[in-house]
């Protein structure tokens, strides 16, 4: 009783910390990727076959082991090699520590100011240092803290929120794979983002399931189910846009580091990568991935 009370209390807290913060920044809640009959189709159709995967988390111990400096090092080389000098000044500058976070997350304490429109990063969590998935989560994170500062303007669809540092993550295992010396870092990476999407898919449907019901306390629902469905949709995206990457690195590579500058929203990118759930090819992406799970 007193964990459940616990987790009812942070769903509460952190679900009334999101809303407050992204009302703060005139950020858009509406799930535009579903607006269209194909689009909400293809969706259900996504879920349901992640639905039947059976992906599982790889142990620590799957990964190479490599210390803290190291994985800093990395990713300061990669995020500048991609994005331009002076990108990971953040890693250089803002603390780095480990906490006890749930497996294989990292997190960045920010510090919101809606009327000075700033979104400041305090530190940054792991919830380990010295294995080289460490070395992604710095550039996830990373790509935060760059695409927060200046913050996105008013009307960006926070769902988006996680694309960009998930597609980093992805484009950064090619180069980590031989610099970290782990060979099969890729493939766990994506253990853990297919079994992570099977987890989002029943708390999205969950947290749907309880709205219709009528369930009082709606603030933990209903970050529940902006939460997760955030994650789905830029899980499916970045799996798309990772496609096009290997397939035309200079040409994705651009649109990225436009985005990330703000130089273009994130609706523009997908815009002119023709990434969305009304795309065959997007869907395709996902689907190929989820082949490798399916029992």
């Amino acid at each position: 009783m007193t964990e459940m009370l616990n987790q009812y209390n942070n769903a509460l807290m952190n679900g009334t910390s999101f809303f407050n913060e992204a009302q703060a920044f005139h950020f858009s809640f509406k799930h535009i990727d579903m607006f269209d009959q194909q689009g909400a189709k293809n969706f259900e159709k996504i879920k349901q076959e992640t639905l039947k995967t059976s992906a599982s988390l790889p142990y620590s111990r799957d990964f190479s082991k490599s210390n803290l400096e190291t994985n800093k090092k990395e990713a300061i080389a990669f995020t500048e090699e991609f994005l331009g000098t002076g990108t990971a000044e953040a890693l250089k500058t803002i603390p780095i520590e480990k906490a006890a976070l749930p497996l294989f997350d990292a997190a960045t304490e920010f510090h919101y100011d809606g009327n000075q429109r700033t979104i400041r990063a305090g530190k940054i969590i792991l919830f380990r240092t010295d294995l080289s998935y460490s070395a992604l989560s710095l550039v996830h994170e990373n790509t935060h803290i760059l695409f927060n500062h200046p913050a996105p303007q008013k009307g960006f669809h926070i769902h988006y929120n996680e694309l960009l540092p998930i597609l980093m993550e992805l484009i950064a295992t090619i180069r980590f794979q031989d610099t970290l010396k782990d060979s099969k870092l890729l493939q766990h990476y994506l253990d853990i983002r297919i079994k992570t999407l099977h987890s989002h898919f029943e708390e999205y449907s969950s947290g749907i399931a309880l709205r219709i019901a009528g369930a009082k306390n709606l603030i933990p629902i209903e970050y529940s189910i902006h939460n997760s469905y955030s994650y789905i949709i830029c899980t499916i995206y970045a799996l798309r846009l990772f496609e096009q990457y290997k397939e035309n690195p200079n040409a994705t590579k651009q649109i990225i580091q436009s985005a990330i500058a703000h130089k273009i929203t994130v609706e523009q990118l997908l815009q002119k990568t023709n990434t969305s759930l009304k795309d065959n090819e997007t869907i395709i992406a996902t689907q190929k991935i989820l082949k490798m799970y399916q029992k």
